[in-house]
């Protein structure tokens, strides 16, 4: 549930303010490109199908309506195929469909929106890649009108995505550990940080420490490191319930100035959330899931004392 709250309000932003086209006639359908009978390897009839798979959209046609299940199939094929072309050329390929929808009337601007953020940029997407979504709002933010409330949306999006970005050091806050002692995430001496913002109430979050403590990588690491589960929240009460249910190894405490939501320094669109720092509390994961970040310390080959 925790996960889904911030897509929700964005589909639902998205509804809110993409108008309907006039005098919509009919629904439209979706045509393939006419590969050139001289291409005849697949890997040349694919790459030509990635570069020329939009041409027969009629961008500026006010009087169709689009079905998102339809629309739904031929994007992720799309994705399928611009993969094969390199990280590059997807993402130029990514911001002329962008240029294309965000600069057309209407029809296509909100249907390709949901699909780019549904695909991009949501926590469970296995094509999540927050490089080429980032790109993507871009374009939209330039070509939508000024005035526009998606726009100021979009822009308000940005500005937390790109806080904390791999290889960037962390945002600090101040954190109240279970202890009394009260400690600047800068300020925590080890060699690598594990951030688990999680909720009181998330299953979710129960879960994760449940598959963290079965894995020998992850128990390896909790020896050397430090391990911090991380509250945000207001509800006092049900933290300091379940603050003393975490297993030996880690640290729990909770932001205590509540500058992480207030002053929106961590993007977290799910829970829970796990950011791993290293020692200059440099990011190397963001907003990880418990798999992402297991499979991570495997690759490490973190060795026991």
């Amino acid at each position: 549930m925790h996960s889904m709250k911030k897509h929700l309000f964005v589909l639902l932003t998205l509804s809110i303010f993409f108008p309907g086209c006039n005098n919509v006639e009919r629904e439209f359908e979706f045509s393939y490109p006419q590969i050139p009978s001289i291409i005849q390897e697949d890997v040349l009839r694919r790459a030509y199908l990635a570069e020329h798979f939009w041409d027969n959209i009629p961008w500026n046609d006010t009087t169709i309506t689009v079905s998102m299940d339809k629309l739904r199939k031929h994007f992720y094929e799309y994705l399928s195929l611009i993969n094969e072309t390199g990280l590059s050329r997807a993402n130029v390929l990514l911001n002329d469909l962008a240029s294309k929808a965000s600069s057309a009337p209407c029809s296509f601007t909100e249907p390709l929106l949901i699909l780019f953020d549904e695909s991009l940029n949501h926590p469970n997407s296995p094509m999540r890649h927050e490089g080429l979504y980032i790109s993507v709002i871009d374009v939209y933010i330039e070509n939508l009108p000024v005035e526009s409330p998606i726009r100021e949306k979009l822009k308000w999006e940005r500005e937390l995505l790109i806080k904390n970005s791999i290889g960037k050091v962390a945002e600090d806050f101040s954190i109240l550990f279970e202890d009394g002692g009260v400690v600047k995430l800068h300020k925590i001496e080890s060699e690598l940080t594990l951030l688990y913002f999680f909720e009181p109430d998330c299953n979710s979050c129960k879960e994760g420490v449940f598959l963290a403590e079965n894995n020998d990588a992850f128990n390896r690491f909790k020896k050397r490191h430090s391990v911090i589960a991380v509250y945000t929240g207001e509800d006092i009460e049900s933290y300091e319930m379940v603050a003393g249910s975490f297993p030996a190894g880690w640290k729990t405490g909770r932001d205590i100035n509540n500058e992480v939501t207030v002053n929106r320094l961590y993007d977290r669109r799910a829970s829970p959330s796990i950011y791993l720092l290293d020692k200059d509390k440099r990011v190397l994961i963001k907003d990880g899931d418990v798999e992402s970040v297991v499979k991570y310390l495997e690759e490490m080959a973190i060795q026991p004392q």
